[in-house]
Formats: C-alpha cells, sequence, structure tokens
C-alpha cells in the first residue's frame, strides 16, 4: 500500500483525509489536471453542507437526504472517503426524516472538508 492511499484509522495512524491514489485514476493519473478539479470540489461540496445546515436548522429532512446524497457521491468519487461517509449518515438520517443527530454530523462533515482542503493544498503543491 502506498503511502498516498487511505488507510483505515487505527491507533496512532488515522485515516488519511484523501485516497490520493483514487483521485489520480480520475485524472488518468495527470496531477496537472488536479487543482481546477479539487476546487470545483471544494466549493460546490461547501456549498451543499451549508444548504444541508440550513436545512437541519429548518427541519427540512427532504433537502438534507438530497444534497448529501450529491455530495456523498462527489466525495466518494474524489476519495475523501471519511466525507462520504459522513455524508450517507446525513443522508440516512434525512431518509427517516429524524435528523437527531444531524447538526453534530453536518459539523464534523464540514471539518473534514477543511481537513481535506488542507491535505490537498499541501498534495498538490
Amino acid at each position: 500500500m502506498s503511502n498516498h492511499e487511505t488507510q483505515p484509522a487505527t491507533p496512532g495512524h488515522p485515516e488519511l483525509p484523501v485516497d490520493m491514489e483514487r483521485l489520480l485514476d480520475l485524472t488518468g493519473g495527470e496531477k496537472e489536471m488536479l487543482p481546477e478539479l479539487v476546487e470545483m470540489y471544494l466549493v460546490q461540496t461547501g456549498q451543499q453542507l451549508e444548504k444541508i445546515a440550513d436545512a437541519i436548522r429548518t427541519n427540512q429532512p427532504d433537502i438534507v437526504r438530497r444534497e448529501a446524497h450529491s455530495a456523498g457521491g462527489a466525495s466518494g468519487t474524489m476519495g475523501i472517503n471519511r466525507m462520504a461517509r459522513l455524508l450517507l449518515e446525513l443522508e440516512t438520517q434525512g431518509k427517516a426524516g429524524t435528523l437527531t443527530t444531524a447538526a453534530s454530523v453536518c459539523a464534523e462533515a464540514q471539518a473534514e472538508l477543511l481537513r481535506a482542503r488542507d491535505f490537498l493544498a499541501s498534495e498538490l503543491r
């Protein structure tokens, strides 16, 4: 396993925010194409997380479900796996119509987006 692959979190070895091997697969290994792709993902996902947070505040589970589904698919495609799991949890809560822990999960997802952004900024230098 390369040092860029997302590894399961274990004590002392937290999961990397982005599976760079997966991300590079999207561009056929052409790293120079990544900055634009990453920027589009970060902007779009940030906007979707804001919509999710607003929908949680106003108790609109269908919007939470729809936005989380879309953002989760993009996150999985990009290799941002922990984000994809958090968004799946939000989608599940939205589908069930019970946003019991949605606010805290959304806050975790927002923090994870920042973590992925910082990781990618350092990887793409």
